[in-house]
């Protein structure tokens, strides 16, 4: 069922960025452009031969965004190199001009190599998340007088627009099988705690009351007990780390009814609860 859910918020995602690219008009375009030759415009995923002398800056421009731009997430990156220090960020309505100036640096990698296809990465995100990607691959050629579109061997294709990623909350998977009815005065219970953005905290509550928590300190699992952190040795076990927590605690049972719960929250501040539940019968 979970499998079939994520599915589907894939496909709402997905209508949502089509549905939104036809309401502003357009969907998002993302171009390189070089100032010194006006007119000259290229297509996200192009691969162009700029002239190796006197080709000026690089221009990434992102138009016709699904929503407002956060100019702060801007990244440009030359050959997987981060270029921040020599890039300006200009805003626009929905958009970005974002300028690379090459050449400011003795550095080789801060620039265009000869005989080399360079790979110009871009990647911004606007105020509701959806992340633009551009990705443009460029070679220097000698004795050009103008940047051109060139034939280039296939690449994996690399999508434009992505929608943010779906942030789903832990897992409790509770592995004792406890009786509806017991004499037992006392029951372990043995439980699984998963998430893929980390675990932050679990709590153990018994008839409404915190009686056991497990922290995450540096992705390792502390335990407390009745508010204090465990100094000596106590009843149970807790092991794993911040992605998957194993514990098997026992659990003092009331005289009539008891309700148990397991609390988790991860880094996010996403929350979850598993309860169970087990009379207490008189001997």
């Amino acid at each position: 069922m979970p499998e079939r859910s994520t599915g589907l918020r894939a496909i709402l995602l997905a209508a949502m960025v089509a549905l939104a690219a036809a309401a502003s008009g357009g969907a998002p375009q993302i171009k390189l452009k070089l100032p010194a030759f006006p007119g000259c415009s290229f297509p996200n995923f192009s691969s162009v031969a700029v002239p190796a002398l006197e080709h000026g800056p690089l221009e990434l421009w992102l138009e016709d965004g699904l929503d407002e731009i956060r100019t702060a997430t801007l990244r440009v990156r030359l050959n997987d190199m981060p270029m921040t220090p020599f890039v300006t960020i200009n805003p626009l309505p929905r958009g970005v001009r974002a300028v690379l100036r090459l050449g400011t640096s003795v550095n080789p990698d801060y620039t265009l190599k000869p005989n080399y296809e360079n790979i110009l990465a871009f990647s911004v995100e606007d105020q509701d998340g959806m992340k633009y990607h551009g990705q443009f691959y460029l070679s220097l050629e000698a004795g050009l007088l103008a940047p051109r579109s060139v034939e280039t061997r296939a690449r994996a294709p690399v999508k434009a627009v992505e929608a943010p990623a779906e942030k789903l909350p832990p897992v409790i998977a509770i592995r004792s099988q406890w009786p509806a009815r017991t004499t037992e005065s006392i029951l372990a219970l043995e439980a699984q705690v998963t998430d893929v953005q980390g675990l932050k905290r679990i709590v153990l509550e018994v008839n409404g009351r915190d009686t056991d928590e497990i922290v995450l300190e540096n992705e390792w699992p502390v335990r407390k007990h009745g508010g204090f952190m465990v100094t000596r040795k106590v009843a149970g076990e807790v092991r794993g780390d911040a992605r998957s927590v194993w514990f098997s605690i026992p659990v003092k049972l009331g005289k009539d009814i008891t309700v148990v719960a397991v609390r988790a929250e991860n880094t996010v501040g996403l929350r979850v609860r598993a309860d169970r539940t087990v009379e207490r019968q008189k001997e």
